[in-house]
């Protein structure tokens, strides 16, 4: 495709491009960094400051301000990055963008990926605990306020959205596959959303993967299976406004409060 070309909604860095053709070079490198590093590291410190893992903003050209082991977090979140990068991120995003899969410019793109990565590297610090997929569902039913609800849907959409995909469409039926897969976006949104707050008193009888025991009795029950297919979410995964749940501020150790 041309560099001028490009069927998303605003038209691809032409260096980009090059690295798509040709790969990387030090040349290619230097320049990608002096264009995109400083937009890559606002958005990692950004990120932990919406994670609740910075209690100020921290210069990301100069980040002193940060204790050991969120700088730690932060350098080992650009170093991955950089790997992700040089692996291939560059045309798994031009070839979403070309085949119209992804709409989105390239640095919020990657400002996907840097919250994914640290989020996977705070647990490998112990900075936040790590729950499994069933204490995770549980934590919604827990869930006494509005806005606590939210939030904690919120973070299981954020852990679980691909896993509840994956799942559900694992387990229709040969004749539901077609339908489900055309709108397997709205029924994970109604999964997180409505389903598992219809399923709280009968959580507690649940044993083993209870995901996909309850992927089951969704798929199995027609009336929430046709409610599902055509449901609009309101809740976007992780959301700006706070952290997930009281859990996940628990989980952020002592060294907070000496930033």
């Amino acid at each position: 495709m041309p560099e001028h070309e490009d069927r998303g909604v605003a038209l691809v860095d032409p260096l980009l491009r090059k690295i798509h053709r040709r790969g990387w070079d030090d040349n290619l490198a230097q320049a990608f960094d002096r264009k995109y590093n400083p937009q890559l590291r606002r958005l990692a410190v950004l990120h932990m400051e919406k994670f609740g893992l910075i209690l100020h903003w921290v210069n990301p050209e100069k980040p002193r301000g940060l204790t050991t082991r969120r700088l730690e977090l932060f350098e080992n979140t650009l170093s991955d990055l950089w790997e992700r990068l040089l692996g291939g991120l560059v045309s798994q995003y031009l070839e979403g963008r070309d085949e119209g899969r992804i709409e989105q410019e390239f640095v919020a793109y990657v400002g996907g990926v840097i919250r994914h990565l640290l989020i996977a590297n705070a647990r490998a610090l112990h900075i936040i605990g790590e729950e499994t997929p069933a204490e995770i569902v549980r934590n919604i039913c827990q869930s006494r306020r509005e806005r606590t609800l939210r939030a904690k849907v919120a973070w299981a959409k954020f852990c679980l959205e691909h896993k509840v995909r994956a799942g559900f469409l694992f387990a229709c039926s040969r004749e539901q596959f077609e339908e489900a897969y055309a709108n397997v976006h709205h029924v994970s949104d109604y999964f997180f959303e409505r389903f598992v707050l219809s399923q709280c008193e009968t959580l507690g009888g649940l044993r083993g993967d209870i995901l996909s025991a309850l992927l089951e009795r969704l798929r199995d029950t027609p009336a929430e299976f046709s409610a599902a297919l055509p449901y609009i979410g309101t809740v976007t995964p992780f959301p700006a406004e706070g952290l997930p749940d009281e859990r996940y501020l628990a989980g952020i150790d002592e060294d907070l409060e000496g930033m």
